[in-house]
């Protein structure tokens, strides 16, 4: 459309069927302002200052009528295009503007205007048939546009309209009640105009698209050209139109059934995406070793996992470190007892899940975590308002709920056994459970404080800093009660906290000799030097666009509005953050992940900056016409941004996805079953990174040959075969192919059979080979 000579062809190609279906709707368009034009003029319905406008489109539209005609039969020079694009922007235009005046004459525009900031006084009546019949033509327009922008057909577009407005057609159906509001859908307007910008500037402006993989930086000019988010934000403002229309105006009750629906579509979709997209194994380190120690304490009783090749190989004068699993300390016992790198807490959930679902438990329970976080949320940000009203409390922690669920970190953590989304379900309760005992029973929440303070210690010991805020609402929210109270609530809080510490205290004292040695050795990655590269690249990460991007502009009015009206609530949540992000940013490993327990109080802040932008929209119903208008926008932006959020996130349950690290596919499981069935009981497996799985799932044992030298490597090879193992390597790393070489130079390797395990890296087979002994046998 943008190009010249297009447009100025003087003889077009003949039409294609759905060209010709589309000048055919033009030519009943055209015929329509013809004949209404003539009906108006004849019967002077215009008002004497817009008889001009009006009186033009008669002649307008027989233009256009000529046009098409010249076009249809194909003559030349008038069957140019630009002749026909002109006249239909004219009297489409025209008809617009006349439309416009006419309805704010008669007062339409700010009836409109009430809907959409939704301050109805009372039961408004439908629109006369007339009116109604405009907005329908408009709306069919719009919607072959729609059409024609996603290569759909017309019968799409209608059935489209039909879904949209199915809300007022079912409760018309139960309620025998005309509700049929057709100006409920103005909203899609919007989506309209986006399509039509998008298709005329597509050719102009190359911008980029602000989610491209999901990991860069919000492009906010392209929030108007993003036909997705405007579709998804347009759907959702008519759905609440339509909403507030059932409640019959009825205020608090409309925000109540809003976040309600909201509340339940995310938990829908969060349990399709985190059950649905859950691991069907475990590898690597992490999320193997929680899997692991789940299973010894299932089993045992005892987080240590036993080595059993560890007598064999302590007295041979070589290191023992290849023949441990990534993720786990030597053995501190000659038994060959080790205690891994990481807490307990979080196995002692698998474990649950574990005795209760076998083997699936290890792998659901993190996603149940989540949906249980999503509930935390919720109840949190319900405490945060808890002077609001009843509905405003319902949207806004449907609103935390939706944010959190659709965070890509967040998803990306909940779909292997990690402890990230365990710490932040301890975290948020723990501050919940304070504010609650600032304003209830605070005996009672003092003791549901000290457990959640244990669990998220279990969890991860550097939630200990979390204590801070706790302090901070003690002192600056239970003003109300009394000294004695808030001594009783912070003697209790501590004792409790202090006797769910104590197993894990004596673990330390049995694993590592002392009570206050931790599991992790990752103290020697923490420096203030680290600080110039893990500030930054913190900041990078929770500004990409499918995390907190798009939302900034409601986290900084959320953070100023909470400042200015409840300071101590405020330094509560900024001390819970702040505590978080600072003991954390010397870590040189720092990533996003390690901060997702800080989340729930920026998406606190973010959606109390949401809900009051929605206060200052809403108010604006009675004012001017131009502020009403803005307000509008106002609330669109609500939906808006957060569907640029959103948008490529919500489509991962209906689609592929990307795997995270230690995510282990169903073939990809059985692999290890195939693999215990191809080696025998007492063989040895070297591998790379899938030690743990070899163990877990096929029974064999496991060493990392590429950890020793060519020489040690020899010395272990040769006092197993005195034992009588079996010796197997798997190709499924890069690494191994020296350790390939060797071997096969040295002793022999004899191809068993290639299988689907994890691999990490390209070059990778997955072949299963046997190391020959000396003189050429196994």
């Amino acid at each position: 459309m943008l190009n010249l000579h297009y447009l100025f062809v003087p003889r077009p190609a003949p039409l294609s069927p759905q060209a010709l279906y589309l000048h055919l709707a033009l030519v009943a368009f055209l015929t329509l302002g013809l004949g209404f034009s003539i009906f108006g003029w004849r019967r002077r319905l215009w008002p004497p200052d817009r008889e001009r406008l009006f009186k033009a489109q008669g002649p307008l539209s027989a233009l256009g009528l000529v046009l098409i005609g010249a076009r249809l039969l194909g003559l030349p020079y008038l069957s140019a295009r630009i002749w026909l694009l002109v006249t239909l922007l004219a009297s489409i235009g025209g008809w617009a503007t006349g439309l416009c005046l006419v309805a704010h004459r008669r007062g339409l525009l700010e009836r409109q205007l009430r809907l959409l900031l939704f301050a109805w006084s009372g039961e408004e009546r439908p629109l006369p048939l007339a009116y109604q019949a405009v907005f329908l033509v408009v709306h069919l327009l719009g919607l072959a546009l729609l059409a024609n922008h996603y290569g759909r057909s017309y019968l799409w577009a209608l059935n489209l309209l039909l879904l949209l407005a199915s809300p007022m057609m079912i409760y018309s159906l139960l309620t025998r009640r005309r509700a049929l509001y057709l100006e409920a859908l103005t909203p899609f307007f919007f989506l309209y105009l986006v399509v039509a910008l998008h298709r005329l500037s597509s050719n102009l402006l190359a911008i980029p698209d602000p989610l491209s993989g999901g990991f860069t930086y919000p492009y906010f000019v392209n929030v108007v050209f993003n036909c997705t988010a405007a579709l998804i934000a347009s759907a959702a403002y008519a759905l609440l139109c339509q909403l507030y229309l059932v409640k019959r105006g009825a205020r608090g009750s409309f925000l109540a059934l809003a976040g309600a629906v909201l509340l339940v579509l995310t938990f829908l979709w969060a349990g399709a995406e985190y059950i649905g997209h859950r691991t069907r194994g475990v590898t690597a380190s992490d999320p193997y070793v929680y899997a692991q120690m789940a299973v010894d304490l299932a089993r045992h009783g005892t987080p240590w996992h036993l080595f059993p090749l560890f007598p064999k190989v302590s007295g041979l004068g070589i290191p023992w470190w290849p023949i441990v699993h990534s993720g786990y300390h030597l053995p501190h016992d000659g038994l060959g007892h080790a205690a891994s790198v990481w807490p307990v807490g979080q196995s002692a959930l698998l474990a649950f899940g574990y005795l209760l679902l076998g083997e699936e438990g290890l792998y659901i329970t993190t996603p149940v975590i989540g949906l249980l976080s999503l509930g935390a949320i919720y109840l949190l940000v319900a405490e945060v308002l808890h002077d609001e009203s009843r509905g405003d409390r319902l949207l806004a922690g449907a609103w935390a709920a939706f944010i959190l669920a659709t965070s890509w970190e967040q998803i990306d953590r909940l779909l292997v056994p990690m402890a990230d989304a365990t710490t932040q379900l301890f975290t948020i309760l723990v501050i919940l459970f304070t504010l609650r005992a600032m304003r209830g029973n605070h005996r009672l929440h003092a003791l549901l404080a000290g457990l959640s303070f244990g669990g998220a210690y279990w969890v991860r010991h550097t939630q200990l800093v979390v204590g801070l805020s706790v302090l901070l609402a003690v002192a600056l929210l239970g003003r109300e009660r009394s000294r004695k109270e808030r001594g009783e609530f912070l003697l209790l809080f501590g004792l409790v906290s202090f006797i769910m510490a104590l197993p894990d205290l004596v673990y330390h004292r049995l694993s590592f000799g002392n009570f206050l040695t931790p599991e992790s050795e990752e103290l020697a990655l923490f420096a203030f030097s680290y600080l110039a590269t893990t500030g930054p690249r913190l900041g990078r990460d929770l500004l990409r666009g499918n995390e907190f991007g798009y939302l900034l502009p409601f986290l900084l009015y959320g953070t100023y509005k909470m400042y200015r009206q409840k300071k101590g609530l405020f330094l509560v949540l900024g001390g819970w953050i702040l505590a978080l992000v600072l003991f954390h940013l010397p870590y040189a490993a720092l990533r996003l992940r390690d901060l997702l327990s800080a989340f729930p109080a920026l998406i606190a802040l973010t959606v109390y900056g949401m809900i009051c932008l929605w206060k200052v929209a809403t108010s604006q119903a009675r004012t001017s016409l131009l502020r009403g208008f803005l307000a509008s926008l106002g609330i669109l932006s609500l939906l808006l941004l957060p569907a640029c959020r959103t948008r490529i996130t919500l489509a991962r349950p209906f689609g592929s996805f990307e795997t995270t690290f230690g995510f282990v596919m169903e073939e990809e499981r059985r692999a290890f079953d195939q693999l215990a069935a191809y080696t025998s009981p007492e063989s040895i497996i070297g591998t790379s990174l899938n030690g743990g799985p070899i163990d877990l799932y096929a029974g064999r044992e496991a060493f990392r040959p590429e950890s020793w030298t060519a020489e040690e490597l020899e010395t272990f090879l040769l006092a197993m075969w005195d034992e009588g193992h079996e010796i197997y390597i798997l190709d499924d790393s890069p690494e191994l192919a020296s350790t390939l070489s060797h071997l096969s130079t040295r002793y022999g390797l004899m191809p068993i059979v290639r299988l689907g395990v994890p691999v990490f890296g390209e070059k990778a087979t997955g072949y299963l080979y046997q190391v020959e002994g000396p003189g050429g046998s196994p």
